[in-house]
């Protein structure tokens, strides 16, 4: 079958999860690892740059990247300290190396919005599924990229994305799932059968479509499914 390919610049880390939430791809996303950030790598929606906490958003943004910004030489003066070039060393290797590890460390700081890049190939009926998803999602930046994506797919596969759109069976899936109740839900012994008792193989399923939707961990997601009535 067909194989397209993308790049996309400027996209979320948190919208690069999204995407790679498929299947029949591949991808090649910028590390934080080797790479330092500025100020100006944060997506921030305009909904959200227009509303009441506009101000709240960049003073976070604006105290994340200043300890970001702070730690950049003191950790590397660490690294290096910690693991000093050795007699006959490549000095150029090591200087990429504890700059890679100094990046390592600081870039939990880094929230969810920060732009990076993506390359993405992928099976052309995939892509198709794909945009519906994205165009399908609550949040207004994966629509965007959902748009972008078909119009671009579409100059070279219009016959494949004509039907990519919106998708209420996603939206309408996804609205439930926000509102699951763990302690009203039981399952029907009669339609439910376990078929491996030792690892509990439904239970991790399940609590990997669910945990997302709350806010709680996966172990805790997992703990009250496994609490759960047959």
């Amino acid at each position: 079958g067909a194989v397209v390919g993308f790049g996309l610049e400027g996209v979320s880390i948190l919208a690069t999860k999204v995407i790679e939430d498929n299947r029949l791809c591949s991808f090649c996303e910028k590390s934080t690892r080797y790479v330092s950030f500025d100020r100006s790598s944060f997506y921030v929606d305009g909904v959200l740059n227009n509303s009441e906490f506009a101000g709240e958003i960049s003073e976070m943004l604006d105290y994340l990247f200043e300890i970001y910004t702070k730690l950049d030489a003191p950790v590397l003066e660490y690294v290096r300290g910690v693991a000093p070039l050795e007699e006959g060393g490549n000095q150029a290797a090591w200087n990429r190396a504890t700059a890679s590890r100094r990046f390592d460390a600081i870039r939990y700081l880094l929230p969810a919005c920060t732009k990076t890049s993506l390359g993405w190939t992928l099976n052309a009926r995939q892509l198709s599924h794909a945009i519906s998803k994205l165009l399908s999602h609550s949040l207004k930046e994966m629509n965007e990229i959902g748009e972008k994506l078909k119009a671009e797919g579409g100059n070279v596969l219009p016959s494949l994305l004509k039907f990519s759109d919106k998708s209420d069976y996603i939206c309408e899936t996804n609205k439930d799932l926000q509102s699951f109740n763990f302690e009203r839900v039981s399952f029907d012994g009669e339609k439910v059968k376990l078929v491996n008792s030792s690892s509990n193989p439904e239970d991790t399923i399940i609590a990997s479509i669910l945990y997302r939707y709350e806010n709680f961990s996966f172990d805790e997601a997992k703990s009250r499914v496994m609490r759960m009535s047959l």
